[in-house]
């Protein structure tokens, strides 16, 4: 098992209740890991994994989910960025959660499969470009991203997003 004396020091404590050798090892953690961009149909595939995996929705971890995370736990996701993330510390985040889905998740999908090894893969897709609009209509709108550079240059000039 993977030692890393300095975990409590990057917010993931082990918890007493935890089985350190379960931690280690694949008993517990993600049994899927969902690949596909947001606005593919994440969400609905996440609500279908709730029941397939018979867990409730808060053990399927879904990129909606990020603003109900603790600082420590948004903490994680920059270090991780950074590769300053162990295995044992992957396998404590998610040691609640049976499938991840969606963003910042699906950036480590390598990270994920190598640490979660038995874990099956979910790829969902979309039309390109219906998934475009869905975005722009969406996650582009909500950060404000169409008003700078360089995507206001396409969604200015392109009628099948703005058809006036």
């Amino acid at each position: 098992m993977e030692k890393n004396n300095n975990i409590a020091s990057k917010g993931l404590e082990v918890p007493a209740e935890v089985d350190h050798d379960e931690v280690g090892g694949q008993e517990e953690g993600l049994e899927v890991i969902g690949v596909g961009l947001p606005r593919t149909g994440t969400m609905s595939t996440a609500t279908a994994l709730s029941t397939l995996l018979n867990t409730k929705p808060e053990n399927i971890f879904h990129g909606m989910q990020i603003t109900r995370l603790s600082e420590d736990q948004l903490e994680f996701w920059p270090r991780a960025y950074r590769g300053e993330t162990t295995d044992l510390e992957w396998r404590l985040f998610f040691r609640n959660h049976k499938a991840a889905l969606d963003l910042p998740a699906i950036l480590f999908y390598k990270d994920l499969m190598r640490v979660f090894p038995n874990a099956k893969i979910i790829l969902t897709l979309r039309d390109p470009l219906l998934w475009y609009k869905s975005w722009h209509n969406s996650i582009a709108i909500s950060l404000d991203i169409v008003t700078k550079a360089p995507y206001k240059w396409f969604v200015k000039h392109d009628p099948k997003v703005n058809p006036g």
